[in-house]
């Protein structure tokens, strides 16, 4: 199964002609062979070059060139147990993404203060972390700054199986907290001014203006709409919640948990939290070690672009293997004029309908293949189909192909797969050591190779093979009766020969090839012919001949 990234987007019109963006980001789990969706909800925070607020509270801030997208909701319990089960499959915790002393404190614990995520080493890998409460949709909290620069790091680099310590962070470039991104950077924490101007700024412009609180109102919101919970530490779920949303269309920036920023500010904090207590002020900032792991602190996310959906065609043969752009699908060694079947499974793992596959056979042997059944002409995310193909070889030798799967996959259209193979010929010596190749293909479990001259060997068989009483399918013809000498029946006078057939697959045993009339003639020259079709299992034939009595 590959690792990678699909996307989805949702927009969603308001009074304030918010876009909201919904991101669906599909993560392998390799060892287990099975795919969980980790999905990231965004709003597009646009007005390039607003001005930063002027004063009061958070004067100063506020002020973003560009356009960006960030969290409609804070990262949430489920979406950093999927990062955990897909980076530590082994329940290892070599990073440390895990806080033993700040997660669970026991099976039956109840508190209120994030204990949310297990580990149970006895468990599948894969699965060694699980929650032990539902509270799965909830806001994660007792993480680090590098936990959460860990996390999107791991988004950067297409989830599953990405890396960590490189992406829009260099982990090793801040051993001590303090971050910068990498150009090209995806996903990150957001910076002040990124959290500030989503979290409050009016959304009408490139103006200055703000809110006092972020929830696009002036006047302070009550508990029970900005936290369920009124303080108790156990934070709501990610829903909507009515007069809960920033002007932009971010949620619980104020009230829920206090949110890690990425850097800081002339205020002297050097790792920021935003949101926090129900009043939601954002002079409410908060100076933390960037290895704290209070109940109180999660995050959110940013992203420098919302990816356009798209489909992507992935090709399997045989089934749960998948094969690259260009690989080579083999029938090995196939005898002339018999048929063969190949399977192949497509699968769509974008996240948009992956429409028009078109399956066709190009190359030197193309009319030799025909579908045996075709593949669905569309597929929506997630879903698969199966393509079969036969083989019918009427030459003998090296085989080539290409099976061409055209779709509108932006990047693997057409998705080609090289079909190879090597034809038995029924009448050919290709290697000319004196045997035909079908039987030497038949001969292979006695050492011959009909790709590979073997002349001593088949002068060998040729001259022992008859004094065992022992003729090849190739040989009949060479069988002279003839030269024997028959006496005559006193009873009847005539002279009469008798040929008892038999055959074998493995020289062990022979039983009894039955003749019947049909097969006995005579030619224009008078001479007798018997026509005897092997069975598909013969590879010997023992003929006794008997005089008459």
């Amino acid at each position: 199964m590959k690792s990678r990234q699909a996307f989805a987007l949702l927009p969603v019109s308001t009074a304030r002609m918010k876009l909201n963006l919904f991101i669906r980001v599909v993560a392998s789990l390799a060892i287990l062979g099975v795919c969980e969706a980790v999905n990231i909800e965004l709003v597009t925070v646009g007005n390039d070059g607003n001005p930063a607020r002027g004063s009061g509270f958070g004067a100063g801030q506020g002020h973003v060139d560009y356009e960006y997208h960030i969290g409609k909701y804070e990262v949430t319990f489920d979406q950093y147990l999927e990062f955990l089960n897909s980076v530590d499959p082994t329940g290892a915790n070599t990073l440390g993404l895990w806080h033993v002393n700040n997660w669970h404190l026991g099976q039956n614990d109840t508190s209120d203060f994030g204990y949310e995520i297990a580990r149970d080493l006895n468990r599948p890998e894969g699965q060694k972390y699980y929650l032990h409460r539902d509270r799965g949709d909830r806001a994660l909290k007792n993480v680090d700054l590098h936990d959460a620069a860990r996390f999107v790091n791991w988004l950067h680099n297409g989830q599953g199986n990405g890396d960590t310590e490189t992406g829009s962070y260099t982990m090793a470039s801040f051993p001590q907290g303090a971050l910068s991104r990498n150009p090209g950077w995806k996903y990150a924490i957001p910076t002040v001014n990124e959290w500030f101007k989503a979290a409050y700024h009016g959304n009408d412009g490139v103006t200055g203006n703000y809110y006092d609180y972020a929830t696009a109102s002036n006047e302070a919101p009550s508990g029970t709409t900005i936290n369920a919970d009124n303080g108790n530490h156990n934070f709501v779920a990610n829903v909507e919640v009515a007069g809960a949303a920033s002007a932009y269309g971010a949620f619980h920036m104020a009230g829920n948990v206090r949110e890690w920023a990425e850097n800081s500010t002339a205020r002297g904090a050097v790792y920021y939290f935003s949101g926090g207590p129900i009043d939601g002020r954002a002079d409410r900032f908060y100076n933390y070690g960037w290895n704290s792991e209070s109940y109180e602190i999660g995050f959110r996310v940013v992203a420098s672009s919302v990816p356009v959906p798209t489909p992507d065609i992935t090709v399997e043969q045989p089934a749960g293997t998948a094969l690259v752009d260009g690989a080579t699908a083999n029938f090995g060694e196939v005898v002339q004029n018999t048929s063969h079947s190949l399977s192949f499974t497509i699968r769509n793992d974008g996240d948009t309908d992956l429409t028009g596959i078109s399956p066709a056979f190009s190359g030197p042997a193309a009319a030799e293949y025909a579908l045996t059944t075709a593949p669905a002409g569309s597929l929506a995310p997630g879903k698969m189909t199966s393509l079969i193909l036969t083989f019918t070889p009427v030459q003998g030798g090296s085989s080539e192909a290409t099976l061409q799967l055209t779709s509108n996959d932006p990047n693997e259209s057409p998705f080609t797969v090289e079909l190879r193979a090597a034809v038995v010929s029924l009448n050919d010596d290709a290697d000319g050591d004196g045997m035909g190749d079908h039987a030497e293909f038949l001969l292979a479990d006695l050492g011959f190779d009909w790709q590979l001259a073997q002349p001593q060997l088949v002068e060998t068989y040729y001259r022992h093979a008859p004094t065992a009483g022992l003729i090849s399918e190739n040989q009949i013809e060479s069988l002279r009766a003839e030269s024997l000498a028959i006496r005559r029946e006193e009873s009847t006078g005539k002279f009469v020969l008798k040929l008892d057939w038999k055959h074998s697959a493995d020289l062990l045993g022979f039983s009894d090839l039955p003749v019947n009339a049909g097969q006995i003639s005579v030619n224009a020259e008078g001479d007798l012919e018997l026509r005897i079709e092997g069975e598909s299992r013969t590879r010997f034939f023992l003929v006794e001949i008997k005089r008459g009595d």
